[in-house]
């Protein structure tokens, strides 16, 4: 009887020391990756808030682009009615089919106009300058070029 509580008792330490023994393993074990979660996490935090300030330039950027669109398409909305008023008092008996191939470079730019009857009538090139925000016709013609505006970009020849 004595051998056996012995034997419980050595058994029941064996268990116990054993236990603790993984219990102290497991703590361990979650310790550590809790730790590496943390780390993890305050990574991922960093990524966020690079890719949330990537995207703020993105943003503030499209916004710029879409006002330098607006202000072109502003600016080729002026011309190509600034050509069109020009044509009409200077050629009133020639009917209009548009103005195209509007090319703009700073305060310069050319447009054609484009008749409606091209058999009859040649399509001029239009000069124009803008001048306190406002674009105005320098000249017309059909043998214009650079050299008759050497101020203007070449972007627009």
């Amino acid at each position: 009887m004595k051998t056996k509580l012995i034997d419980t008792v050595i058994l029941t330490l064996i268990i116990i020391a054993g236990g603790s023994t993984s219990g102290y393993y497991w703590n361990d074990k979650v310790s550590k990756e809790k730790n590496y979660l943390q780390e993890q996490v305050a990574l991922k935090d960093q990524e966020n808030k690079k890719l949330k300030k990537e995207v703020n330039e993105l943003t503030d950027k499209n916004e710029n682009t879409d006002n330098e669109t607006d202000n072109q398409q502003n600016d080729k909305d002026q011309i190509m009615q600034k050509v069109l008023e020009d044509a009409k008092k200077n050629s009133p008996n020639v009917e209009s089919a548009g103005v195209n191939k509007v090319k703009i470079s700073g305060d310069w730019a050319t447009a054609v106009f484009v008749p409606k009857d091209t058999a009859q009538y040649d399509s001029p090139i239009y000069v124009l300058q803008k001048v306190n925000d406002t674009w105005t016709v320098k000249n017309m013609g059909t043998g214009l070029s650079q050299s008759d505006y050497p101020d203007s970009s070449s972007d627009i020849w």
